[in-house]
């Protein structure tokens, strides 16, 4: 696996590729390693670069570059693949409604893969909230999930 930065206006994403595939992604001051660990994309990623960037801009919606889940359950990247195909941007569901919309009988399970969500961009799990509107939680903090539900709503 490599790792490279993944420069933008809100600082370095650190980006795991596995075969030129991104697999994990890991947001600004959320990674333990400092950036002068870690190069910056080559020239043959850089539609990664391009696209989150274009998204944290509010220029882009959904991403076009190869990815790859890696160590989940089928039940997990079901659950994933639902909240990216049925939770449109700019919208939320709860933990109860995604556990709806992926036939999973527990809010719970849906919470505990959002926690485990390597692609957190790609699969927005920032959209999922608690029944009461409260935000929940979010790997990479709350200020990270705020922003990205304001930046989605605008």
């Amino acid at each position: 696996m490599n790792n490279f930065l993944i420069k933008t206006i809100w600082g370095d994403f650190k980006g795991e590729f596995l075969d030129n595939k991104l697999v994990g992604l890991q947001f600004p001051g959320d990674f333990a390693n400092p950036p002068g660990d870690f190069d910056y994309l080559p020239e043959n990623l850089y539609l990664v670069q391009q696209q989150i960037s274009e998204y944290i801009e509010g220029k882009r919606k959904n991403f076009t570059f190869d990815y790859l889940l890696l160590n989940l359950t089928k039940n997990y990247e079901h659950i994933l693949f639902t909240l990216k195909d049925r939770v449109e941007y700019g919208k939320t569901v709860s933990y109860s409604e995604l556990a709806a919309l992926s036939n999973i009988k527990s809010p719970r399970v849906a919470g505990n893969c959002m926690a485990k969500n390597p692609l957190p961009l790609i699969f927005p799990c920032h959209r999922v909230i608690k029944k009461n509107g409260d935000s929940g939680q979010f790997g990479p903090g709350l200020f990270y999930k705020e922003k990205l539900l304001v930046l989605e709503s605008s």
